[in-house]
Order: C-alpha cells, then sequence, then structure tokens
C-alpha cells in the first residue's frame, strides 16, 4: 500500500470513529428523554388510577376540584393539589361569561 493510500484509510477511520462516537452520544440522549416521556406518561397514568379510585370510594359526593385536579395534571408533579399553579386559586369557581 503506498502512503496516500495509508493516510486515506485512517483518515476514512477516524471520520467513522467520530461518527460513531456521535451516534452513541444521540442514543444516550434519546434514551434519556425516551426515559422522561415514559415517566411522564406513567404519572399521567396513575393520576388517572387515582381519579377513578376516589369516583368508586365518593361516588356522587367526590370533591369535583380535586378529582379534576387529578385529571388536569401534567405528569411532572404526581402530588399537585389544587392551587398550587401559580395562576389557579382555591375557593369559588369562575364566573360563567354571560352572553
Amino acid at each position: 500500500m503506498s502512503n496516500t493510500s495509508v493516510r486515506e484509510t485512517v483518515s476514512t477511520l477516524r471520520e467513522s470513529r467520530e461518527a460513531i462516537h456521535e451516534g452513541r452520544i444521540a442514543i444516550a440522549e434519546a434514551r434519556v428523554e425516551l426515559r422522561a416521556r415514559y415517566d411522564r406518561a406513567q404519572r399521567r397514568i396513575d393520576d388517572i388510577d387515582r381519579a377513578l379510585d376516589l369516583l368508586q370510594e365518593e361516588g356522587p359526593e367526590t370533591d369535583l376540584r380535586e378529582l379534576f385536579g387529578l385529571l388536569d395534571s401534567d405528569g411532572e408533579s404526581p402530588e399537585r393539589a389544587v392551587g398550587d399553579r401559580p395562576d389557579e386559586e382555591v375557593g369559588e369557581a369562575p364566573a360563567i361569561p354571560s352572553r
């Protein structure tokens, strides 16, 4: 093999190694994101299960604010209660605008 061929082969191998390294980094990042999405989905399922349990336990006497709080949860905070959002106040329900 000539020196030029060896240099080209070495250069190609280095580029391949860099591409493999970048691919591994991308795969690791994708795994982290996938795990985060899975965890959020699982928390959402848990919230729905808690809402169903609440409905079964309390029936028509269910506190709707608590129920909607569970169903409105974004899965980020599994123990979020009504009033935990900055724009949400506990108390009277907002007035429905008249037409």
